[in-house]
């Protein structure tokens, strides 16, 4: 029996596409919801989201009808009825998305129509509150993906006959939550924390052979102590079953200063960010071997990586309408990686217990594409994706040894040479005000 790859089923992509596209329609349909009223271009109101304000006209309260509009008096929404949401000082305007607001949040004397807020149409963001502080909660999902795969059993003693491998383990998406907190220092800083984990991959794949073999017994398959037969050892080959499975947990927290760029003033905006990043990736890798006798092999490694480095990450943001708004971030570390691995193994008889520690470089690179809709004024829905690309690893099944006469003699040896990718979809909340 051979076990092959597993990779997630097409359909489990265009499910999450499907998603995606559903929370976009549904937001685009609350927003159609809001009828415009071209009354409020003679009074003191603004679309709720990040529009323009209208600075130096009368309060026109009533011209507003039902359109969703800001007045002095605070937030008011279909037929007149008026929301408790706060006030900024001295202008009653209050837009704590996490977009910027404008630059240096200055007022416009005019009152653009309303007509001027619709795609293609509305003037640029000025204007408004930036948000004092704000938090957000998202659910993540992350798919694993190691750069290398690896073989465990052949059928017979063939090296291209590789009926048990790494391939073998079944890839899936992991949730977790990722949090964040942030706080506007001014028109131009905001100071972030944010974590993710602890996210947890783990698998098992398995073989089994009852063909007759030279040893008048069954089980054909080999193993790589041997380089699958090459040549054979009664003490490791011959086997009837073999077992491989792992773990691999994943960690990350951060904290930034993020700092506002100048640009000119339109539908984009840009920030700089500067932080510190820690990441921990602990995994496990078992391998287990039995004979027709009852006798087994096994042999267990465990690997560390506690990674700690400056990012230096850059986010664009563009506004597409003055409700809906598009993220597009990446962000790079430089990290030092504390990696270690500790083997245990009983092979052949003999127990054996070991293990290396080595200080390296690793890089974290990270990229996300994130849609904002501002449904409320404190309130926003973010839907994206993410990928996170981390090299200079020791990836416990990267540092299972091979070789009989090195597990047993040493040196113990530390690879620490492997990349993995995550990559996965977010969806979640932002609340500032």
């Amino acid at each position: 029996m051979q076990l092959g790859r597993s990779l997630p089923a097409p359909g489990g992509v265009w499910r999450l596409l499907a998603v995606w596209c559903c929370l976009t329609a549904v937001a685009a349909r609350l927003e159609a919801q809001q009828p415009w009223d071209a009354g409020c271009d003679s009074c003191n109101t603004q679309a709720v989201g990040h529009g323009e304000p209208c600075a130096a006209c009368g309060t026109g309260r009533a011209a507003c009808g039902t359109g969703r509009c800001w007045d002095e008096g605070g937030w008011l929404r279909g037929g007149g009825t008026w929301g408790t949401e706060p006030t900024g000082p001295g202008s009653g305007l209050y837009a704590p998305g996490l977009y910027w607001i404008g630059p240096d949040s200055h007022w416009r004397d005019n009152c653009p129509q309303l007509n001027q807020y619709l795609p293609g149409y509305y003037r640029p963001v000025y204007g408004g509150n930036l948000p004092r502080w704000y938090v957000s909660a998202e659910y993540l999902a992350l798919f694993r993906d190691s750069d290398r795969t690896l073989p465990f059993a052949s059928l017979g003693p063939d090296p291209d006959n590789i009926v048990l491998s790494t391939a073998g383990f079944n890839a899936d998406f992991q949730s977790g939550v990722r949090a964040l907190v942030g706080v506007q220092w001014n028109d131009h800083v905001r100071l972030e924390g944010s974590y993710f984990g602890s996210y947890t991959w783990s698998d098992l794949a398995s073989v089994n052979n009852q063909d007759p073999n030279d040893l008048d017994g069954t089980g054909n398959l080999f193993s790589p102590f041997t380089g699958f037969g090459n040549p054979a050892d009664p003490a490791v080959d011959f086997n009837d079953t073999a077992v491989i499975e792992y773990t691999s947990r994943l960690t990350n927290a951060e904290l930034n200063l993020r700092h506002r760029l100048l640009v000119p003033p339109g539908h984009f905006e840009a920030s700089a960010l500067l932080g510190v990043r820690y990441m921990n990736i602990n995994e496990s890798f078992g391998y287990l071997t039995a004979f027709d006798s009852g006798l087994t092999n096994q042999m267990n490694v465990e690997t560390s990586n506690d990674l700690i480095g400056i990012q230096l990450g850059l986010l664009g943001q563009w506004l597409l309408t003055p409700w809906y708004w598009l993220d597009w971030e990446i962000k790079g570390a430089v990290a030092h990686n504390s990696a270690g691995q500790n083997t245990l193994a009983e092979l052949a008889g003999d127990v054996l217990a070991g293990g290396r520690d080595e200080d390296t470089t690793s890089f974290i690179g990270e990229t996300s594409v994130v849609l904002n809709y501002q449904f409320r004024p404190s309130l926003t829905l973010r839907v994206g994706y993410q990928a996170l690309w981390v090299t200079g690893l020791a990836l416990a099944d990267q540092n299972f040894e091979t070789s009989l006469p090195s597990l047993f003699l040493g040196p113990a040896r530390l690879d620490h040479s492997s990349d993995t990718v995550y990559h996965g979809f977010n969806i979640g909340l932002v609340f500032a005000r």
